[in-house]
């Protein structure tokens, strides 16, 4: 048996498409250290992509979530940041899920 470290980051939010819009929030950090694992074990990563801005006047994209699994199991979940906000501000943050 050996042991492996996993960091991830999720996508950051799009910014606002008008001329004075609201930039994205920046995604997530998630880290797990010392996850054991044995020859053979799947290792997933998925990388999230950053949110875009939409039409002018609407919110921008929230950006994805990433993540890495080993053995089918969640071990660091980094979720996306949240995209600009019509009004000039970010009003929700970041979601960041660490599986233990």
């Amino acid at each position: 048996m050996t042991v492996i470290h996993a960091v991830s980051v999720g996508g950051g939010g799009g910014g606002e498409a008008n001329h004075d819009g609201a930039s994205g929030c920046g995604g997530a950090l998630a880290y797990k250290n010392n996850i054991s694992v044995t020859p053979g074990d799947v290792v997933t990563v998925y990388v999230g992509g950053g949110g875009r801005a939409t039409s002018w006047g609407n919110n921008s994209n929230t950006g994805s979530s990433s993540y890495i699994t080993v053995g089918g199991s969640n071990v660091a979940v980094a979720g996306g940041g949240t995209g600009g906000d019509q009004n000039g501000t970010s009003s929700t943050w970041i979601t960041n899920n660490n599986y233990s």
